[in-house]
């Protein structure tokens, strides 16, 4: 691979796995990495199990790809958490690279809607939900669903997904919606 190619590294960091994938800036992928979990930093040994998990996805995939670091020139990282601890990692990794780190809630919602308006719900060992309108602006997120009944989780996920939906940002609070629920019954 010649150097300055412009590649570009993705990472998706999550609870099971970490994956790495090498491509050009046209999409055509040249090499993937995988490794173990990137998550539960603040438990004994996190950190280290973080770093690890980033330098051997990346690694595996700098090689299956036939190239190193230093042909790096962008890195966008979609993290299950670990945001702050991951950015000062990335960086020893990829000196040279632009690099982003997000939570996997932003790199999900940009892949599955090509970087347009729209609502992901991740419902895996954790749930949230993200939204962006269509002026850009993204009014935050429901998480934390804990101790609420089933029907409840679904009518607000519901009335704030709808929300979305229409382009238009809904009154209030995703979590100030019991009034909204009563207005609009049939909607749930």
């Amino acid at each position: 691979m010649p150097r300055n190619s412009r590649l570009i590294l993705a990472v998706d960091g999550g609870q099971s796995s970490t994956l790495s994938m090498v491509a050009t800036s046209d999409g055509t992928i040249l090499g993937t990495g995988l490794a173990g979990p990137s998550n539960h930093v603040h438990q004994p040994g996190g950190l280290a199990r973080l770093d690890n998990a980033l330098r051997q996805s990346i690694s595996a995939a700098l090689q299956a790809a036939g190239c190193t670091a230093d042909d790096v020139s962008h890195a966008c990282l979609g993290m299950t958490g670990a945001v702050v601890e991951t950015s000062t990692i990335v960086p020893q990794i990829l000196p040279g690279a632009h690099i982003r780190v997000h939570h996997d809630m932003v790199t999900a919602l940009a892949g599955a809607s090509l970087a347009q308006s729209g609502v992901v719900v991740i419902a895996g060992t954790g749930s949230i939900g993200y939204r962006v309108w269509p002026s850009g602006r993204w009014p935050g997120c429901p998480r934390g669903w804990l101790g609420i009944p089933d029907r409840r989780r679904r009518q607000r996920l519901r009335y704030w997904a709808l929300g979305a939906s229409s382009g238009k940002p809904s009154s209030g609070s995703a979590w100030r919606t019991d009034s909204a629920y009563r207005k609009h019954p049939g909607t749930f």
